[in-house]
């Protein structure tokens, strides 16, 4: 899940770190409650006090995210119209990035 432009597990590594809820989608990590989303975020251990305000901050990042029943979860890849992925938009979006020579464009790919 992002929040802006980053990954969360990018902004909150140590919650990540905890977290046994990694690579699950989101109808996983949670349940509706008449028309409200509740989530269940499980973790390895119970969280030290100094951590409940970050968990907060976690929760409050999360519970911003609109989510609605009737879409499906799913990835949607930004660097195609259609949102599919595909070798070819990620070439023209790495070439796009990096103009320089092919070399520099694989090295950031690989």
């Amino acid at each position: 899940m992002w929040a802006g432009s980053s990954p969360l597990r990018d902004i909150y590594r140590r919650f990540f770190s905890l977290s046994l809820n990694k690579g699950m989608k989101v109808v996983e990590v949670g349940v509706w409650e008449e028309d409200r989303w509740i989530w269940t975020l499980r973790w390895r251990r119970a969280r030290f006090q100094w951590e409940f305000e970050q968990v907060d901050e976690l929760l409050r990042s999360i519970a911003s995210v609109n989510l609605s029943r009737e879409v499906k979860d799913t990835h949607i890849w930004e660097g195609e119209i259609l949102g599919v992925f595909s070798v070819k938009s990620t070439y023209k979006c790495l070439t796009n990035r990096a103009r320089g020579t092919p070399n520099s464009v694989f090295k950031q790919l690989w």
